[in-house]
């Protein structure tokens, strides 16, 4: 099955309807037979992804024509990421919006 993945990848493969029915028909079939003997297929996650709470946000973003503004402070007011993020706007001398 990679093999034929690869080949689809690169198009080095011509399908037609009927080849692509029958092939999906022996997959149901291998799928069928491996949840016989046991193997049974993992559920999908639900949900969104969890954010992994070690990486910060981005401060600024790049506009499409080129520009960096700053993003706005979406942080609790009463955070220390809040805080952080103030005082780097302050700092800069720059309102949300502004360009850099």
């Amino acid at each position: 099955m990679w093999q034929k993945s690869v080949k689809l990848e690169f198009d080095l493969v011509t399908l037609t309807e009927a080849g692509v029915a029958e092939q999906r028909k022996a997959w149901d079939d291998y799928d069928k037979r491996l949840e016989a003997v046991g193997f049974k297929r993992p559920t999908r996650p639900r949900g969104r992804p969890k954010i992994d709470s070690t990486t910060l946000p981005k401060r600024v973003i790049e506009v499409d024509d080129g520009q960096v503004s700053w993003l706005p402070n979406f942080h609790d007011p009463n955070s220390p990421e809040y805080a952080e993020y103030e005082e780097a706007m302050r700092r800069a001398g720059k309102q949300p919006g502004d360009a850099l």
